[in-house]
């Protein structure tokens, strides 16, 4: 057994309440460990204390009277609702209530940012030095239909101009 195991069994180790087993195990940890061997003696002191205050019996018909009592207390919001004078709690609903979902749009905003610039920090993190300069250069590759089609009219023209020259 544990010292975790042992420190929660003490209580009930000193009760009699565990079983013949588990007491052993708890009797054999305290005697070879010295951290729960002071954590007993510090249940025992207090168990001694708790034991030498006089046992106090409550008045006949205190335990009814106490179920009563709570019985009759409302709850706290009807106790805030009652203390509101009419009028008052449909002024301060509407700012409050305006408050709260303008935090809620806020915070839902700035943590949908947050995890586009994580998502966009751990893309660029994992570029390879071909992929940096192919995205630095995006601009030539978007138009390279168009430069590809340059560079065949101009190798068209050299053609045609070579095959003048040569007639």
């Amino acid at each position: 057994m544990d010292c975790h195991q042992t420190k929660d069994r003490i209580p009930e180790w000193m009760d009699s309440v565990l079983s013949a087993e588990e007491a052993a195990a708890v009797g054999q940890h305290l005697a070879r460990c010295v951290e729960c061997r002071n954590e007993f003696k510090i249940y025992a002191k207090a168990w001694n204390a708790l034991k030498s205050w006089p046992d106090i019996e409550p008045d006949p018909g205190y335990v009814s009277r106490f179920w009563g009592r709570l019985s009759l207390q409302k709850p706290w919001y009807e106790k805030l609702l009652e203390g509101a004078r009419p009028g008052v709690t449909e002024k301060w609903f509407a700012p409050v209530f305006a408050t709260a979902f303008l935090a809620i749009v806020v915070s839902s905003v700035t943590m949908y940012n947050t995890s586009v610039i994580v998502q966009t920090e751990s893309v660029i993190s994992s570029l390879t030095a071909d992929d940096i300069e192919f995205v630095e250069n995006i601009d030539l590759a978007e138009n390279l239909e168009v430069i590809e089609n340059i560079d065949f009219l101009e190798d068209l023209d050299v053609i045609e101009n070579f095959d003048e020259s040569n007639v």
